[in-house]
């Protein structure tokens, strides 16, 4: 696969929510990130979650995962392995939830290695890819500038701003807390939702007493005073 040359590979970073430079060129998903790969530029790696999230989102791109690593060499595609699993636990990070849909089977294989990248996001842990090392809280700001405030700059009026940043918030914060299901259950509370009889024990069992431990005033007290 030919790669991009720098200007082109910069211009098409631009097309895809990631603008390292004013331009208007447009170019193919397949080459840019064949670009993105091939750059030894950190900065431009940094950018494949990105690039990533917003080739899903855009439903005109039709982006397959596995024809695009079949046009990789045996290096290349350890780099992007790497780079799917760096990308999949920030979506889960994050609870990007566009994401998290569209990874969700290759987050099943390969389960141990994003939960070790989560745990080094979640530690600020520096991390490796493709034999590069990577600063995790670096990506994440990252990754918070270009798509969670390009998703908030998207819409129109300021209560829809306000109430994507707040829902947004309780994702993040209740993931810090709970697994993704515990966290289902818990939004399904929230919405008004039935729970199924074996939904309801285990709610009742586990995810309740965690709740009751996190509004217990003297936990609160402690948790601030630490935070001073």
């Amino acid at each position: 696969m030919k790669k991009l040359d720098r200007e082109s590979l910069l211009a098409a970073l631009s097309d895809e929510g990631y603008p390292l430079m004013e331009t208007e060129r447009k170019t193919d998903p397949y080459r840019v990130l064949a670009g993105v790969i091939s750059s030894d530029e950190p900065r431009i790696i940094e950018g494949f979650p990105i690039l990533l999230a917003n080739f899903f989102a855009d439903e005109k791109k039709q982006f397959d995962l596995l024809k695009f690593a079949g046009k990789l060499n045996k290096r290349k595609k350890g780099l992007f392995e790497d780079l799917l699993v760096l990308s999949t636990a920030l979506f889960y990070y994050y609870s990007y939830k566009h994401g998290m849909e569209k990874m969700k089977k290759f987050e099943s294989v390969h389960r141990e290695k994003v939960q070790d990248v989560k745990d080094k996001l979640t530690n600020n842990v520096n991390l490796k890819v493709g034999g590069r090392a990577i600063s995790s809280e670096r990506i994440k700001n990252t990754f918070m500038n270009y798509i969670v405030n390009k998703n908030l700059h998207s819409l129109s009026s300021f209560k829809e701003r306000a109430d994507l940043k707040d829902e947004f918030t309780i994702e993040f914060n209740l993931s810090k807390l709970f697994s993704p299901k515990q966290k289902e259950l818990i939004m399904k509370k929230l919405t008004g939702q039935n729970l199924t009889k074996t939904e309801n024990e285990y709610y009742s069992r586990v995810v309740k007493k965690k709740i009751l431990a996190i509004a217990n005033p003297e936990v609160h007290r402690i948790a601030q005073k630490l935070l001073q």
